[in-house]
This record gives C-alpha cells, structure tokens and sequence, in this order.
C-alpha cells in the first residue's frame, strides 16, 4: 500500500515539473484559405470540358455530364468576368477567351514532344505589330518588316487606335505566349532567363555574333566562332553584285553596325536603325 501511494506520489510530482519546464502551446493563427476562384454564381462561368464550372464561396462547381472524346461545339469558354484556377496556374475570362498563365505544375512529366525551334515562335499565319513593324508567321518562325522605328511613340499609337494583332494571332515575346484578344495581345508572365531574351547572353562583352553563325556580307562568307568573334573571308567584292540563293544558314544571329540581324528561311533580316 506504502509503495502504492509512493508510486502516485512520484507520478504527481513529474508532471509538475514537466508543465513548469515544457513551453505553452500557442494556437497558430488560421486565415482563411485562399479561394480558388471568384465570379458572380448566377453570371461568371467557365468551361471544364463539356461541363461549366461557377464560383460558390470561392471554390467551383460544377456540372457533371459525361463528356464525349474528341467532340467540340460553339459554345465559348468562359462567360462573364469569372477567375479561377486550373492546376496551380491562374485563369481569367476576357471577352468570352479563358487566358491562364502557363507554370508547370510538377507531377509526372507526359510524353515529350520534340518539336524544332522553329515550331515554338508563333502559329501559322498570325500577325502581330513590334513598335512600327508587323510581323507575319511563316513556317512557325515570325517575319517582319524592317523599318527604322525614329522616335516611335508606343502609347500615341495605341490611343490613336494602331491595333497590336489581328484575327487568332498567337506568338511568342521572349519566353512568353501572347493571344490577340479584340486586337491587342494579351501575354503570360512567366520570368524568362536571360538566355531566352539575349542570344548574346554568356558571350564576351563586345561579341558581335552567335557562335556557329555563318552569313554572307556583301561576296564574302562570315563564320562566327566560339568567342563571338565574325571570321571573314576576304574577297574583293565587285560593285553591284547580286547573290543568287540563301544569305545566311541555319538560325545564325549578328550584329552589323549598331543593328541586329538574324537568319529567316536562308535570308538576312537586319534591323534598321541609323547608327552613328
């Protein structure tokens, strides 16, 4: 019985000194959890493939018909000014066009898709404005004009009603896809590295092509090596002298002057500032 009442005795006493050493619990603060979208229920909605989806205390719902493989209707993707998330990436309704950022959202990988260089700039036929000159995809690669944009005021031209796009265009600003919605474009906004906006980038200071370019300057062949330096041949070039066939291989990048030239199905396309 002593050994008992002991045994009790001991077992009070531990738990004393552990309430008197152990720190106090602190209730975490609980916000409200982040909604997944927003939108009026009775007149924001959006599309889930045959389904349409509306916010209801800031979480979707939707409906739940058995949607047919490979069928496509009229109806548009969205309605009204509703948001809303798809995976990890942000979607919002512009003019009855769902426009969502484009993050990857980790998981298993799909299959890889190889696709050239030239695919990934812009879709077939679109055509876009930069600054003064418009562009037109050809062969998944974009064409534009070259005029020298002096003094080109962006937000003039803009409140003068100079459309940025037409139609469906797709195309890609740095690493970004750009859609033209009642013509203007309306782009993701991914953080591009440095190497997706600078062909130059990694280069010495003061290289003047990208290495593995090789264009034609008046007669003679250039070939840029590995330190972005131009190597050329040194012909002596007859006055007026016409080139028949490509001016340039491949998606050779260079710099002439003060400008930019790059390499668009065998020829050279050369920006067109005054240089001093």
């Amino acid at each position: 019985m002593k050994t008992h009442a002991l045994l009790l005795l001991l077992a009070a006493v531990l738990v004393a000194v552990a309430s008197a050493t152990s720190p106090p619990r602190i209730p975490l603060p609980g916000g409200p959890a982040e909604p997944d979208c927003t939108g009026n229920s009775a007149a924001d909605r959006w599309r889930k493939d045959c389904n349409w989806c509306s916010c209801r205390n800031g979480r979707g719902t939707c409906t739940r018909r058995l949607c047919p493989q490979g069928v496509k209707d009229d109806e548009p993707p969205c309605e009204g000014n509703p948001t809303w998330k798809d995976d990890c990436n942000s979607c919002s309704c512009v003019d009855g066009r769902a426009i969502c950022t484009s993050e990857y959202c980790g998981g298993e990988p799909g299959p890889v898709v190889v696709e050239s260089k030239r695919s990934l700039a812009c879709e077939e036929g679109s055509r876009w404005r930069v600054e003064c000159n418009w562009c037109t995809c050809e062969h998944g690669r974009g064409v534009c004009t070259e005029a020298a944009c002096i003094d080109w005021n962006e937000a003039k031209a803009i409140e003068d009603g100079v459309v940025e796009c037409h139609g469906d265009a797709r195309w890609k600003k740095d690493c970004n896809w750009c859609t033209c919605v009642n013509g203007r474009g309306i782009c993701t906004t991914l953080a591009c590295l440095p190497s997706e906006r600078n062909p130059y980038h990694n280069l010495p200071e003061g290289a003047t092509c990208v290495p593995g370019s090789r264009w034609l300057q008046e007669c003679n062949w250039c070939v840029c090596n590995d330190n972005g330096n131009a190597i050329c041949s040194l012909r002596a070039c007859q006055p007026d002298l016409r080139h028949d066939g490509p001016t340039c291989e491949g998606d050779s990048s260079w710099r002439q002057d003060c400008n930019n030239c790059r390499c668009v199905n065998g020829t050279s396309a050369c920006s067109k500032r005054l240089c001093r």
